[in-house]
């Protein structure tokens, strides 16, 4: 799976990028090896002039259990991997942001009414919040062109 991660760019004049979730397996049910060099899982990215900052990225396994986001790392055989990866801090007063936009977004599914921009949500590891849906997933906004829990295509 890969997708957009809803609510995850900083809010802004220019909202910061929105950060993506993807997960990972072994379809043949065998352990696999990977070597995280993942940055922005405490820290947020910041906001510049007024921007707010973006969530924090994270991973962990289908069983909860965080992965550490630096050095190697064993996954075992019948688990997934989940990968958060963060969004970009905002830039400028989000004030100025165009109604249209910020319209926009909701409509895409990229932006829920859900979200506090001065603490952004993150589903994983010591840093759940209450927020999410599950302990492994953050809430999905209502869509009138989408079926309640269907990805947001990454193009």
């Amino acid at each position: 799976r890969k997708e957009f991660r809803p609510d995850s760019g900083g809010d802004g004049e220019v909202r910061g990028g929105h950060g993506q979730v993807i997960e990972i397996g072994n379809r043949e049910g065998l352990p696999f090896e990977m070597s995280g060099t993942y940055e922005r899982t405490v820290h947020p990215p910041r906001g510049r002039f007024g921007g707010k900052p973006g969530a924090t990225g994270g991973l962990e396994l289908d069983s909860g259990e965080p992965v550490k986001p630096l050095g190697r790392s064993i996954i075992p055989g019948d688990q997934r991997l989940r990968m958060e990866f963060p969004g970009g801090g905002g830039f400028g007063d989000p004030a100025k942001r165009p109604t249209t936009e910020r319209q926009g977004e909701r409509r895409a599914g990229l932006v829920t009414d859900l979200l506090n921009w001065r603490n952004p949500p993150s589903c994983i590891g010591d840093q759940r919040d209450e927020r999410c849906v599950s302990s492994r997933r953050w809430p999905r906004p209502p869509h009138p062109e989408r079926s309640p829990g269907e990805a947001v295509p990454n193009h």
